[in-house]
């Protein structure tokens, strides 16, 4: 995988410095949990007895040291990080972890339909 990233990142490189680059709308290459899990685990640390809950993460969305990761109730779900994670995110904001509004609203309503 590291070599493909490589190579990408190579050709991605000479088509910027040629004036042939744009920004990319999707990933050319799949990006699994293993590539994210080596520099992101753990996400947050656990929370504290009695901590976040899902009733936090919707009055915060997301603010406020709230977050997905931080709720208890989500330790057991397995969704893939890019998923919601996008490494070009173009309705949210750095604040926001990279976090594609579009992206995530569907993903959360698989469980919480009332959102």
């Amino acid at each position: 995988m590291r070599l493909e990233v490589w190579a990408v990142a190579g050709f991605d490189t000479l088509r910027f410095l040629t004036g042939v680059y744009a920004e990319p709308t999707h990933m050319r290459l799949p990006l699994r949990d293993a590539e994210c899990r080596p520099c992101h685990t753990p996400i947050l640390a656990a929370p504290a007895a009695g901590g976040d809950t899902v009733a936090a993460e919707a009055e915060t969305e997301g603010r406020g040291g709230t977050s997905y990761h931080a709720i208890r109730e989500h330790e057991t779900v397995r969704i893939d990080c890019v998923r919601c994670h996008t490494s070009h995110t173009t309705d949210s904001d750095a604040g926001n972890r990279f976090i594609a509004k579009a992206r995530v609203r569907p993903v959360c309503r698989e469980c919480h339909k009332e959102l």
